[in-house]
């Protein structure tokens, strides 16, 4: 039956994604690879399921883009609505779980130990230090790198990390990020 539920939980997924294949463009490539990349990385190189992760990522990805829409501009064709491309929250599932992999796997570097203890204050602090330079890389590289959005005026960010151009309210809502986002798995 668990197996069940997770099965129908991706069908709708996939089958849009099917459908949508004509459409296609640079960023719903990107986030197809990167998707299927991270179910072989997870499911069949680290022998792990990451569902729960996935899900927990698509849902908060899903309330995020749609309560900062304003403030994005996407480089996508296919889109849920307005400005909102299913394949941008797909991405926030992917990521999702590769940042709780990153912090559990620096909580073991710094603790020696061989499983993450759920109540130990240092995978919040393991949290709080990867989860910002996770979130930040990935915007520099779909920002920057691969062009997949854009700010809008409607952002108007007044301060910014120089070099990657990064607005400090992203820093900071990164950090919110990291510190929450854990607590829904």
């Amino acid at each position: 039956m668990k197996r069940l539920g997770k099965t129908f939980f991706f069908v709708p997924f996939i089958i849009y994604m099917i459908a949508m294949v004509p459409r296609y463009g640079l960023g719903e490539w990107v986030e197809v690879i990167a998707w299927i990349s991270t179910y072989w990385v997870f499911r069949l190189g680290l022998k792990r399921d990451v569902s729960g992760e996935y899900i927990a990522g698509i849902m908060l990805g899903a309330t995020i883009e749609f309560l900062t829409e304003a403030y994005w501009d996407y480089n996508f064709e296919v889109y849920l609505y307005r400005d909102i491309s299913l394949f941008v929250i797909m991405g926030w599932g992917y990521s999702f779980a590769y940042f709780l992999l990153f912090s559990e796997l620096l909580y073991k570097a710094l603790t020696g130990s061989t499983v993450v203890r759920p109540h130990d204050y240092r995978i919040l602090l393991c949290d709080a230090v990867v989860g910002p330079v996770w979130f930040i890389g990935n915007e520099f590289i779909g920002m920057h790198v691969l062009r997949l959005w854009t700010y809008s005026s409607a952002a108007n960010w007044v301060h910014k990390i120089p070099v990657i151009n990064y607005p400090i309210e992203g820093l900071v809502a990164c950090v919110l990020f990291s510190l929450t986002f854990p607590t829904f798995i």
